[in-house]
């Protein structure tokens, strides 16, 4: 409605205008011209600061670059949806829980990407209890990653998929061991796994965890994506896509060492 009634009164504001212009030698004009200018002014106002914000206000390279960004992360959105699904039907079957552990929730303040790392800052530290190394996880009871910097108030999160980082892990439903390392664009290599052990495209990778220990929950980290056969050898190797998407992560929880 609003866009409406400012095209009208720019209409109005031009037909003012042109009534002046035609009547130019009027005597009628000459003495109410004030008065018709004064009011065609905030129609001719609204008209000139209606084409300046859609017609002037931004360049075509600018909108363009603001319709493909938006495009990217409701992309985004929408994986991180399908893995959230996932990851509540998964943890239903398997019957895993994440009651009785000690943990803080937190809001995440910055999502960085920097030399191949995603890192997230989220407002707790030390003065909440956290430590350095402490396991960070969603509602969903997906991995994000650990502490990896912490001080009074705030700490840095280092996502799992970061080169550098490292977790024992399970592969179900076979049940096989892996050692998974980051490579960096949300994706884990899953090593150490027995040449015999059968698993398959689509499986999922826990962080398994124990009462007691650093890791007293198990959370779901991601699936299998590719394999390599070991061609001989003793082991074969695969790769891991994660379930989260550090960078539309909103809130987290850090588990709290034992």
């Amino acid at each position: 409605m609003n866009f409406t009634f400012g095209v009208f009164k720019g209409i109005s504001a031009v037909v003012l205008l042109g009534l002046l212009l035609f009547f130019s030698a009027s005597k009628f004009v000459e003495s109410t011209r004030g008065f018709l200018l004064e009011l065609a002014a905030p129609a001719a106002r609204a008209l000139w600061s209606f084409d300046r914000v859609f017609g002037y206000g931004l360049s075509d390279k600018e909108i363009a670059g603001i319709v493909k960004e938006n495009s990217r992360l409701r992309a985004l959105e929408a994986e991180f949806e399908v893995a959230k699904e996932e990851s509540e039907r998964l943890r239903a079957a398997l019957g895993l829980s994440l009651e009785k552990i000690e943990f803080r929730g937190a809001h995440v303040l910055k999502y960085s990407h920097d030399l191949g790392k995603e890192i997230l800052l989220i407002d707790r530290g030390t003065e909440h209890g956290l430590k350095s190394g402490g396991i960070v996880y969603t509602e969903e009871g997906i991995l994000v990653g650990r502490v990896n910097e912490v001080s009074g108030e705030v700490s840095k999160v280092s996502s799992s998929a970061n080169p550098g980082e490292t977790q024992e892990v399970e592969i179900l439903p076979s049940g096989t061991k892996a050692l998974a390392k980051g490579v960096g664009a949300g994706t884990l290599e899953l090593g150490l796994i027995p040449s015999e052990a059968s698993i398959r495209i689509g499986d999922i990778v826990v962080l398994l965890g124990n009462e007691g220990s650093r890791v007293p929950v198990s959370l779901f980290v991601g699936h299998v994506a590719s394999i390599s056969e070991g061609g001989g050898s003793a082991f074969k190797a695969a790769k891991a896509s994660l379930f989260n998407r550090p960078g539309v992560t909103r809130e987290v929880f850090v588990l709290l060492s034992p």
